[in-house]
């Protein structure tokens, strides 16, 4: 079943995956967070559970991380607190990372690397600095067999037609 969708994408132009995703994002804002919270936490649970195991979070700890998807005016509010992650309605952040959606997409499929991301300035780091670059380096430790294979792909294929659509 994966792979006949994924031969339907490859058919698709890129531009209409890059609105696609805008088009969700403009819709993600009129869904409750009660109802996205639970698909949300247990994806950055999955993704993270070696850090946690390791403690490697620990440092997020009464921290809040501030996402913010600039060209779709998107934020999420992240917490950490007893090895679970946590998410919260806009509050004061501790570090905001910020970016268009195709740089976190990049990030996430592993098409760039943070460091590249950061140092070009695609993803920004404001406030405190230190707590966003510790953040960065274990985005940069995630192993990429966390992911579910379908999501491990679908990222990967949507990096791959956002690419050709900046080229």
């Amino acid at each position: 079943m994966l792979g006949n969708s994924q031969r339907l994408m490859t058919f698709l132009p890129s531009s209409f995956f890059k609105q696609g995703m805008n088009t969700l994002f403009k819709l993600n804002k009129h869904v409750p967070l009660a109802i996205k919270r639970p698909f949300i936490l247990s994806l950055l649970q999955q993704v993270f559970i070696s850090a946690i195991d390791d403690g490697d979070m620990d440092f997020l700890r009464g921290k809040i991380i501030k996402i913010q998807i600039t060209d779709n005016d998107t934020e999420m509010y992240v917490g950490f607190c007893h090895r679970r992650f946590e998410l919260h309605r806009p509050l004061p952040a501790d570090v905001c990372i910020s970016g268009k959606l195709e740089e976190f997409v990049y990030l996430a499929a592993r098409y760039e690397d943070p460091d590249t991301l950061f140092f070009q300035r695609r993803l920004m780091i404001e406030g405190d600095t230190e707590l966003g670059l510790e953040f960065k380096n274990i985005l940069d430790a995630i192993d990429d067999d966390t992911l579910p294979t379908v999501v491990k792909r679908g990222i990967a294929l949507l990096a791959h037609k956002l690419s050709h659509l900046s080229s």
